[in-house]
């Protein structure tokens, strides 16, 4: 029905569009000098005019299937292409049909009558489009009224392509929560021009005088390319902490190029990590995963618990979820049954201390690949305990290999840290021995082992910003132990799919990393994580330095002096093989 009816309007909008080219061509015969020689001709052939015509705007170029209340300057150029090879088949067919005529004149009465009929044709259409926009106003400004809804005034950070069309979206469906005062760009040449008769105020340097002069409401960055330090170095800018900072999309997810009013957000920290998103092929892993018997150790954490999700979607014959946490493993497990209604999931309590339990597990199961996930992690609380960290990152990792050597697994990924590089600390030393027991146990029928190191991870369990949410509030402040301190940071499911990219690409005894940008100052994210929670560090909220507890790097490593990365098929993940040490 919906087809029936679109055809009948572009037919209806076709025969519009006939008339006024008739109407045009017959005015223009009675009103020209050379009305007498154009007369009869017109006459005879208004047939083929009206024939040309329609094959060429209904056929060919499709004009009277746009919507005129939608003309833009796609539909604009179309038109002209249409116009213009309307003319040159008038001029060829009329030329074959009447050898009499003369040909420079009729060129010239053509082209000359065809750019004056395009403007003819232009006017109902524009007639259309700002009588549906009026339309559109007019309702939104009612529905605005009886909703009582107050607008944000809005300044457009970048007055790019993706600001002019986030402004033309908001004026074209005020029904939106905002009315846009202005647009900053750092392109001077910009200053004082019109953008759709929105000012650019100025550069972004003026940003916190517009903000209190305007009485500003919302930023919205509408810069897709803009790099994540410039990001984060305009949010920590804004004085104004009430000011709600809005964005559009990143340039890696307009996949399509469109930029609406529903593809905006509010930002979030992990827009101003100093990096690209990683990029992972994840058919490969697929092939590893699906029908083989999975075991997931620390499946209740943060980092497991995203790994079961995309492990269980692989479509493993089983997947095994070991936990020592009981509350933390009954979650996931029944997330997956419920969720995904896979029932190929086993959820098994046990601790890998216990070599018995252990040794139990992989002659019931007997898994093929292994992903180690489960450690104790917490930097500061390994410190006062550093037997148990020993006992169960170490002890407890021996015992996996074991069993793995025992049943003839095929393939140990380990899930280690950038703590494990030249360790200061007890947890990184616990990570760099599982990292050199992994490599000696490599090979060992036919196991092939790899680890993988991670940064920081934003959002898991004792993360950076989970203590600065409780430190805020609790006790309203946030303290960090150094104001140089700096750490390389990634997101949960950037850290997942690293883990599961390595197992696609390990070929044994292998370190993997990603490709992790620049190291992030502890106190530019504790600046930027405040100043989007709607306060300001150091005024709203108090800064406390406490020191360094005499255990922790300033900065943070990748790989060692005795180490050299070599690229992988992937370019966001780099390899250290146990054969390319460096020496």
């Amino acid at each position: 029905m919906k087809m029936i009816s679109a055809n009948l309007r572009s037919l209806l909008c076709t025969f519009v569009d006939l008339v006024i080219v008739n109407l045009f061509f017959a005015t223009v015969v009675l009103l020209s000098p050379m009305g007498s020689i154009y007369k009869p001709l017109y006459l005879e052939y208004c047939w083929l005019i009206c024939a040309v015509y329609f094959l060429l705007s209904f056929i060919v170029f499709q004009t009277s299937k746009v919507l005129w209340q939608f003309f833009s300057i796609k539909e604009l150029v179309k038109l002209i292409f249409s116009v213009g090879c309307f003319s040159i088949v008038i001029i060829a067919l009329l030329s074959f049909s009447n050898s009499q005529l003369d040909k420079t004149t009729l060129v010239y009465f053509v082209f000359v009558s065809s750019s004056f009929l395009l403007v003819t044709l232009l006017i109902p259409r524009f007639i259309a489009r700002y009588y549906y926009g009026f339309k559109t106003k007019k309702s939104g400004k009612l529905i605005n009224e009886k909703n009582d809804t107050v607008k944000k005034r809005t300044i457009i950070v970048g007055a790019g392509q993706a600001g002019n069309k986030v402004l033309r979206e908001i004026q074209d469906y005020p029904q939106n929560k905002y009315t846009v005062i202005g647009f900053v760009d750092d392109d001077k040449s910009k200053s004082s021009c019109c953008i759709s008769g929105v000012s650019i105020l100025g550069t972004t340097k003026k940003l916190n005088e517009l903000i209190e002069i305007y009485n500003i409401d919302t930023l919205l960055l509408a810069i897709p390319s803009i790099k994540s330090k410039q990001r984060r170095d305009l949010v920590i800018g804004i004085k104004n902490t009430k000011v709600e900072i809005v964005t559009v999309p990143s340039i890696y997810e307009l996949l399509n190029g469109n930029i609406d009013i529903a593809a905006l957000r509010k930002i979030k920290i992990e827009d101003l990590l100093p990096r690209k998103p990683i990029q992972t092929d994840l058919s490969q892993v697929k092939e590893i995963i699906s029908g083989k018997v999975v075991l997931l150790t620390g499946a209740g954490g943060s980092i497991g618990s995203e790994l079961a999700r995309q492990i269980s979607s692989f479509n493993p014959t089983k997947l095994l979820l070991f936990d020592m946490c009981e509350n933390s493993l009954f979650y996931i497990d029944q997330e997956l049954r419920n969720e995904k209604h896979n029932y190929n999931i086993v959820p098994l309590i046990a601790d890998m201390r216990n070599k018995n339990r252990v040794d139990e597990i992989f002659k019931a199961y007997k898994p093929d690949i292994i992903f180690h996930a489960a450690a104790y992690k917490h930097v500061p609380l390994m410190e006062l305990n550093p037997a148990e960290a020993y006992a169960n990152n170490v002890e407890g990792s021996r015992n996996l290999l074991n069993a793995a050597i025992k049943y003839n697994v095929q393939m140990f990924i380990n899930i280690s840290t950038d703590k494990a590089v030249n360790p200061s600390c007890t947890m990184g030393k616990t990570k760099q021995e599982i990292e050199v027991m992994i490599s000696e146990y490599d090979k060992k029928n036919g196991l092939v082992g790899a680890s993988v190191r991670f940064g920081n991870v934003l959002g898991s369990e004792g993360s950076v910003l989970k203590v600065f949410k409780r430190q805020i509030e609790e006790e309203g402040l946030i303290r960090i132990t150094d104001l140089e301190m700096k750490r390389y940071f990634m997101l949960i499911p950037e850290a997942v799919e690293l883990v599961l990219q390595a197992a696609a690409l390990a070929k044994g005894g292998d370190i993997f990393f990603l490709k992790m940008g620049e190291q992030v100052r502890i106190i530019e994210l504790a600046r930027a994580y405040t100043r989007l929670k709607g306060f300001e560090l150091g005024k709203d909220i108090k800064l406390e330095v406490i020191g360094n507890r005499g255990n922790e790097k300033l900065a943070e490593e990748l790989w060692a002096e005795t180490e050299k990365p070599l690229e992988t098929e992937n370019e966001f993940i780099f390899r250290i093989s146990s054969q390319n040490k460096a020496e």
